[in-house]
């Protein structure tokens, strides 16, 4: 049994799959989470690139935030945003942006924060939170949404699942989330930073633990950062864990078998056409294809 979320609870309801058209043993997967609850109250936290490359970026991350806290107050005013850079060069914190911050206010705020001299995001992330800006910015008991934009690898020490892990303890009690905007396979521009094909691409590493992919930061990114979080929107669809047998897909929501949706082998994606409401359950079982 495998899962792509770390947050969901899973039942044990029996699942039907059809493996009449095997004949040898085959491994019967499960892949489940659940739609998050809306939240009550959020706080979100861009962790910015803020080197000398990405200063034309700063336009579409202030655009993307205001279009965001549209979003967010559609479900809570009991909402706050904040941007620190990847190295915590001071200043590096700016907020916090709530109801109140006028639209002039979040362009300038990716311009006021220090120039990055490297670009150690999840290191950043994680000394924030031992900063006075951060104990008093990152409320306890409060879910969050976090935004990482560089056009450059993520360069910490940290190895990624080590990263996870903590993410994982430090929002124990609350939902989070992330957005990962960056430098993909299949970017629109032209990098100066592309992976070797050997090395590691950090950032999607961290991005899949999250059901995700990296938005490329060459497009037009700005409606990404809010709809690409499932706590601003619901889940729509599920990258599975294993390729299937395409015919042996079944999909259960809260247990009831859905018909309405379609599965693309190209990103090995299940894409859902039916209403989920917040809490119910969705598992996609199926026969992992033969190696």
């Amino acid at each position: 049994m495998t899962c792509v979320t770390d947050y969901s609870v899973i039942t044990n309801e029996e699942l039907v799959i059809d493996d009449r058209d095997t004949q040898q043993e085959t491994q019967v997967v499960v892949d489940y989470y659940v739609q998050p609850e809306k939240p009550q109250d959020l706080d979100v936290l861009v962790v910015l690139d803020t080197s000398c490359s990405m200063s034309d970026n700063f336009e579409n991350v202030s655009i993307g935030l205001d279009i965001l806290r549209d979003d967010i107050e559609v479900l809570t005013f009991d909402y706050q945003m904040a941007l620190i850079n990847t190295s915590l060069k001071e200043p590096y914190y700016v907020g916090p942006i709530g109801p109140d911050t006028s639209s002039m206010e979040i362009f300038i705020a990716p311009y006021t924060l220090a120039s990055d001299t490297f670009e150690e995001a999840f290191v950043s992330l994680y000394l924030f939170t031992e900063t006075p800006e951060g104990q008093t910015f990152l409320r306890p008991d409060v879910d969050k949404l976090y935004i990482f934009v560089s056009d450059e690898p993520e360069q910490s020490s940290i190895p990624v699942s080590l990263f996870k892990e903590w993410m994982d303890e430090y929002h124990s009690e609350v939902t989070h989330d992330v957005v990962v905007i960056g430098i993909n396979d299949n970017s629109e521009c032209d990098s100066y930073y592309r992976l070797d094909p050997e090395d590691e691409n950090r950032f999607l590493t961290f991005a899949t633990y999250y059901n995700k992919t990296i938005i490329d930061i060459c497009g037009d990114f700005q409606l990404a950062l809010a709809e690409n979080s499932f706590i601003v929107n619901p889940i729509t669809h599920m990258k599975l864990s294993e390729a299937p047998v395409e015919d042996s897909i079944v999909v259960y929501n809260n247990g009831n078998i859905e018909q309405m949706w379609y599965y693309l082998p190209q990103t090995n994606t299940v894409y859902f056409e039916f209403p989920i409401d917040g809490g119910e359950i969705i598992k996609i079982g199926y026969v992992a294809a033969s190696n």
